[in-house]
């Protein structure tokens, strides 16, 4: 297994998660 690969996948999936929420907290305050 690449550990590289792995790590870019893991932060891609974190970014996502992260902007997910920050999308849904905007939508709850406006």
């Amino acid at each position: 297994m690449d550990i590289n690969k792995a790590l870019q996948n893991f932060n891609d999936y974190t970014v996502r998660k992260l902007y997910q929420t920050s999308q849904d907290t905007t939508q709850l305050l406006t």
